[in-house]
């Protein structure tokens, strides 16, 4: 699932940005804040929310019911 930002913790930093290979994030300029605009290219590798300072970008699995 993509990633998500907790807008109220993130202080844009853009460590996110700059981490992130598959160039999933980018900055909004217009709302003065990060945000996931390619979410579909997430690998979820935890990458961003493992580097994030602030803890603010959470990564929400999609749980897989057994057959």
């Amino acid at each position: 699932m993509p990633p998500r930002i907790d807008q109220e913790k993130c202080i844009t930093c853009g460590q996110c940005i700059f981490i992130c290979g598959r160039d999933v994030f980018a900055w909004r300029a217009a709302e003065n804040r990060i945000s996931p605009t390619r979410p579909q290219l997430c690998a979820d590798c935890f990458v961003c929310s493992n580097s994030c300072p602030e803890k603010a970008i959470r990564i929400h699995r999609v749980k897989v019911k057994p057959s």
